[in-house]
């Protein structure tokens, strides 16, 4: 069986937040589910809007280092072609972890998709194991789009309780 809870192996793109600024450098885990004895795979990175967000790297993930075993990973960032697969003859991974993860840098304002594609695994057997993805879209917002409010209380320390009073349309405390 290629899949386990009944359901086809999947990739899906992970980020702690979906909108972010110019100039982050966001970490975007590539997460795989429902696989079942994977031994190795491969992948390729697609940006849609390279002018908004490029790919600094790829970094392996642990999913396929579970149990001690020993891997080995490729990297070809000039064609943002990824693999990795356990050394020596032994048993795939079952289960669900992180594959990679991929550091981009937000370079100006817009929307970008991030793609994994030409996913292909392989089992101990060489027998393909079919991978679904699905992709992430990120919104970079220009650098000073948040607004702040700041204040000093003096004295400071206070051995006693202090009142703040703020004024404005759009004062939240």
């Amino acid at each position: 069986s290629n899949s386990i809870y009944g359901k086809p192996a999947g990739i899906t793109l992970i980020s702690d937040s979906t909108t972010n600024k110019v100039g982050d450098e966001i970490n975007v885990d590539l997460w795989i589910d429902n696989v079942d004895n994977l031994y190795g795979i491969q992948f390729d990175i697609a940006i849609d809007a390279p002018d908004v967000l490029s790919l600094i790297r790829v970094s392996e993930g642990e999913f396929l280092k579970k149990g001690h075993q020993e891997t080995f990973w490729v990297t070809s960032p000039a064609t943002n072609k990824f693999a990795q697969c356990r050394v020596r003859k032994v048993s795939g991974e079952t289960g669900q972890g992180v594959i990679a993860t991929l550091k981009v840098k937000a370079n100006k304002e817009g929307n970008a998709t991030i793609s994994v594609r030409n996913v292909f695994g392989v089992s101990p057997d060489i027998e393909k194991i079919p991978v679904n993805s699905k992709d992430i879209s990120l919104r970079i917002i220009p650098l000073g789009s948040e607004s702040t409010l700041t204040c000093t209380v003096y004295p400071n320390p206070s051995l006693n309780e202090q009142h703040i009073h703020f004024s404005g349309q759009n004062a939240v405390i």
